[in-house]
């Protein structure tokens, strides 16, 4: 049975300012103990790294924190600049233009096109596993992934344009910001940011069974770079995700280059 719980989410700084922690036990104990220096010089009464782990736990429990797995700056702001510069971690903010609320733009997204439970239809994964229908014809998804741009015109936000990505700077943004995955539904193909939740992984499955084990996948990253490979009929499903899961660790594949 494939072990969808071992793929990993980045910590990372959301759109909206929150801190978002998947997993706390993918923070090292050596990175908690550092945590803990840096808090105690700011005058926090913090009695080691496991104390700071359960501050931590407990923050991301606060029914006042807005969203689940984060932490909100506004109450827990020390916490939010400590950890994120020990683990490095990058502003989740638009370069230019207004921050914006991811949920809003999955919401909107989902009143444009719908809903669908037939893989074949979609056209982006959800990270809570919802699909994104693309499709008029049953089986087949036949729009286009740009179709995306219009949801964020209605919406009013604004991109950077970057003349690399020409009409695609939208749906990069659309995959970084709010964590989508970008597939081929009747096609076999794979595009994404950030390690897939649980959730995600499930869909992709059902993806690569979709196709007999055949997908083109590419993993990005800002600090990882790009990453893609081909793998052909018959692939296993967990060869695949053994894949992406090792990619957002590294930066590599363990399957080989053709």
């Amino acid at each position: 049975m494939i072990r969808l719980m071992s793929l990993l989410e980045a910590v990372e700084l959301l759109p909206n300012g929150n801190l978002r922690i998947p997993n706390v036990e993918e923070i090292t104990p050596v990175q908690w103990e550092r945590i803990n220096r840096i808090m105690v010089n700011k005058g926090y009464n913090m009695r080691g790294a496991d104390d700071c782990k359960q501050a931590v736990i407990r923050f991301l429990g606060n029914e006042n924190n807005g969203e689940p797995n984060t932490i909100n700056p506004e109450i827990y702001g020390p916490w939010v600049d400590t950890i994120a510069m020990v683990l490095h971690v990058k502003d989740g903010k638009p370069k230019e233009g207004p921050a914006y609320n991811c949920k809003n733009v999955l919401r909107a997204a989902l009143r444009a096109f719908g809903e669908t439970n037939n893989i074949r239809e979609a056209g982006y994964i959800f990270p809570g596993g919802k699909l994104l229908s693309l499709s008029g014809n049953f089986n087949h998804r036949d729009l286009d992934h740009t179709e995306i741009n219009s949801v964020y015109s209605k919406l009013g936000i604004k991109i950077p344009s970057d003349e690399r990505q020409s009409n695609h700077n939208i749906i990069f943004a659309f995959m970084k910001d709010c964590r989508v995955i970008r597939i081929g539904g009747s096609q076999a193909m794979a595009d994404m940011y950030h390690a897939p939740t649980r959730q995600q992984g499930q869909r992709l499955v059902g993806l690569i069974n979709a196709h007999n084990g055949e997908l083109s996948l590419v993993c990005r990253s800002e600090t990882l770079g790009m990453k893609n490979h081909y793998y052909k009929e018959g692939t296993s499903p967990s060869v695949i995700l053994r894949d992406i899961v090792h990619f957002y660790k590294t930066g590599t594949f363990l399957t080989p280059d053709p």
